[in-house]
């Protein structure tokens, strides 16, 4: 395997683990065996807060926080959760790779004392909404977008206070703009594309990314082949049209990788799974210089989870 470092900053993995299902090793589009093979690796797992979960999201959520938990326990050899960057550099220093926890959708978010829970269990990016509306945002399918509710905003004060960073992928188009406003620190958007590249919802305009990137904020290049054009097949040269918009829009530190792996039905052409991001790699070089590469592949993420936590 080629000798690079890779950060991602989301998957789906962690909701689809049981005691049939290994994070060591399996089917799906990321295992630790794989993701070994490179000379680093940091992966951020999605706990995925449902909507079908209704009035059981915190009990479920739960249950896939414990099973990961109890799959990293049973491995410490090959992973580590993290919950800063003087924690990933050790769990990468140590040859394993290196993990942190995020909530994809804040649906069981009911009270500021849910978020202090969310901290202490070891989640440090909460993205505030899914497709729909909870108690703290609308996201980026609601019809009636009422952005960033009164509660959304006491929450994410209190996320900005203990360190827990923000992330406003699946957000609806009121509800960035709220969070950008209101925000005392960088927000992310930890896997969504360029707007002007594929027309997608779910993918962020010029200017939303100008936002982020005028905050000190981070975006993270998603594979799903619908949010890399609009024909629904897609290949690794879709991944880099939407990174030449990111850097013409002078995005050269705060753009990296948000795979989206287990999150999705396909990847792009000759992307199987993680085993394949040298692939990635190998294009990038090709297209950029080594310094472009390391930022995308790593680096800016690096910097900024180290600024964030």
């Amino acid at each position: 395997m080629k000798n690079i470092t890779v950060y991602d900053t989301h998957c789906d993995t962690a909701s689809l683990l049981s005691d049939k299902i290994s994070l060591v090793s399996n089917n799906l589009h990321f295992d630790l065996e794989r993701a070994m093979r490179y000379s680093g690796y940091m992966q951020v797992f999605a706990v995925f807060s449902d909507p079908e979960y209704g009035n059981e999201c915190r009990t479920k959520c739960m249950q896939v926080l414990a099973e990961l938990k109890k799959q990293v326990a049973r491995n410490a050899d090959k992973i580590a959760i993290c919950c800063n960057g003087d924690e990933v550099d050790m769990a990468i220093k140590s040859g394993r790779v290196a993990g942190m926890i995020a909530l994809e959708g804040a649906d069981l978010v009911q009270s500021t004392d849910d978020i202090q829970m969310l901290y202490d269990n070891g989640f440090r990016i909460i993205t505030l909404t899914w497709n729909g509306s909870n108690k703290l945002a609308s996201g980026i399918g609601d019809e009636n977008d009422g952005g960033l509710t009164d509660f959304g905003q006491a929450a994410l004060s209190l996320m900005n206070e203990l360190g827990i960073i923000a992330d406003v992928s699946h957000s609806s188009v009121k509800t960035f703009y709220d969070v950008i406003e209101h925000s005392k620190r960088p927000v992310m958007a930890s896997h969504s594309n360029s707007k002007s590249i594929c027309s997608h919802r779910r993918n962020l305009t010029d200017e939303q990314f100008y936002l982020l990137r005028d905050m000190g904020g981070y975006v993270g290049l998603n594979l799903y082949p619908d949010f890399l054009n609009d024909s629904q097949k897609a290949s690794i040269d879709d991944i880099l049209r939407h990174a030449d918009r990111f850097l013409e829009l002078g995005g050269e530190n705060c753009i990296g990788l948000g795979a989206d792996l287990d999150g999705v039905e396909y990847l792009p052409e000759g992307i199987e799974g993680v085993q394949d991001f040298y692939k990635i790699a190998d294009a990038l070089e090709k297209h950029y210089n080594s310094m472009i590469c390391e930022k995308i592949l790593w680096g800016n993420f690096d910097a900024f989870m180290k600024k964030m936590l």
